[in-house]
């Protein structure tokens, strides 16, 4: 079946962004454009350089009226450790878009 032109149907995610765990539903972007960036995984050596590459963008995503959201099977909780920035770890920092949890 071919969607193109309807609207997505609705659904609420759980996510991390800026030190605050929240829900995240769709419907509340209504009249936005959504990009939905699916990666399996945030400690992996590929991923993370495309979520950073987006982020960096985010700003200039927003000014189109886009909300940029990056998606993946990790938790929240591994989200918010994965953004923790350290000289010793190497982490990447705090994003500029919502990292979301897919649902299982």
């Amino acid at each position: 079946m071919c969607l193109v032109n309807s609207l997505a149907p609705d659904f609420q995610l759980e996510g991390y962004f800026k030190g605050e765990f929240k829900k995240y539903k769709l419907s509340d972007y209504r009249g936005k454009w959504v990009l939905l960036l699916f990666y399996p995984l945030d400690f992996t050596f590929v991923c993370p350089t495309e979520v950073l590459n987006f982020s960096g963008a985010a700003p200039q995503f927003a000014g189109l009226n886009c909300q940029i959201f990056g998606i993946s099977v990790d938790s929240q909780f591994v989200h918010k450790a994965g953004s923790i920035r350290s000289e010793k770890t190497g982490a990447r920092g705090e994003f500029e878009l919502p990292i979301a949890v897919r649902s299982q």
